[in-house]
């Protein structure tokens, strides 16, 4: 399938044996998903100790290493000009690897729903073996030599899908997360600044006709995303190629753990989402030893969307035929304003105040 958006600049060309090497590249990803409670355990104690003392930035750069290795190796295999059917495998899964800082906040919640206490690790260890095992498993009885399954979908129909889950992204953009998380941006003001702006906006997207829209559009672009992500990783691409299906993987498990906290942890048994709700007050998020796996979930998930609206914004700049200098910097600008926007809220959160 061509989607018009395949690099040539960025492609390699590798052996067999190289490529077959390259598709284990997966493993050492997995064992790092393996650490990520373990460098937020550690920073808890860190900052606990000494605030943010070099100790405890060294914890939480580990942390946030584990989805930013995942990255890099599927963009490593993601260069691959014609890739065979165990790179496809490996590089669909380092992308489930991505979504590390989702899982384990969403794995978090359900246990505590089901009232098993202080098992967060040894259920994360024993979620991974299986894992790990399974891709290894996979792996293993695939010939090295075998090509990559054709990818051949109706070339039009997933142009439609495409275009629809842009037009509801920027509906999204629009109705609501503009909104959002330039609410949370009031956070650095102070949290009473926060309030008034959020008890304004929810008025509107509170509204009982509102609402349930935004809902629908969420698990629509999950759900198209998913679609649209398998031919997406089935063809070579560069780094902002990659960016753009890592962060899809990221935001789609990040959006089924937060619609999961928000309907079923706080509402069902009536917690306002507010902003103590978002901070972990009274303790904080970073002095709690649970609530510290929301500074990576919550931090990732602000980059991520404005990093995939920047890629999304990529493809139709592309399609129009806007020259490729001028839809690199602009992408790149974009990516790099996320980067900055994700510190500024993640900074807000954690009690930074002007």
């Amino acid at each position: 399938m061509s989607t018009g958006n395949l690099i040539t600049h960025d492609q390699i060309t590798v052996s067999a044996a190289e490529e077959s090497r390259l598709a284990w590249l997966w493993l050492p990803a997995a064992l790092s998903v393996f650490a990520y409670p373990f460098a937020l355990d550690a920073f808890h104690a860190a900052y606990a100790a000494h605030g943010f003392a070099p100790g405890a930035v060294l914890a939480i750069s580990v942390a946030y290493s584990v989805p930013a290795f995942a990255v890099w190796v599927a963009w490593r295999l993601g260069r691959i000009a014609h890739p065979r059917a165990r790179t496809l495998v490996a590089r669909r899964a380092v992308h489930l690897f991505v979504a590390t800082p989702p899982i384990f906040t969403l794995m978090g919640v359900l246990l505590y729903l089901m009232k098993i206490n202080n098992a967060d690790i040894p259920t994360w260890i024993g979620l991974w073996t299986a894992i790990g095992l399974i891709f290894a498993l996979t792996t293993l009885t695939i010939n090295p030599d075998t090509p990559a399954p054709t990818i051949s979908d109706d070339t039009r129909r997933i142009g439609m899908l495409r275009v629809t889950h842009g037009y509801v992204a920027v509906g999204l953009l629009i109705l609501f997360l503009a909104s959002h998380l330039l609410n949370h941006v009031f956070g650095l003001v102070s949290s009473e600044k926060h309030t008034s702006v959020m008890e304004v906006l929810r008025v509107i997207y509170r509204n009982a006709w509102v609402e349930p829209v935004l809902i629908a559009l969420v698990f629509f672009q999950v759900l198209s995303g998913l679609v649209l992500w398998r031919p997406r990783t089935a063809e070579p691409t560069d780094f902002l190629g990659t960016l753009q299906t890592a962060s899809g993987a990221y935001l789609g498990m990040y959006l089924v753990a937060h619609v999961n906290s928000v309907f079923t942890l706080a509402r069902y048994f009536d917690v306002d989402t507010n902003w103590d709700w978002a901070t972990g007050a009274p303790a904080g998020l970073a002095a709690d030893a649970w609530n510290v796996r929301l500074i990576p979930h919550y931090s990732l998930a602000v980059f991520m969307l404005l990093a995939h609206l920047a890629c999304g914004l990529r493809i139709v700049m592309r399609a129009h035929r806007v020259p490729e200098l001028h839809v690199g910097r602009l992408t790149w600008s974009l990516v790099f304003a996320g980067a900055l926007v994700a510190i500024v809220i993640s900074s807000a959160i954690l009690g930074a105040r002007f």
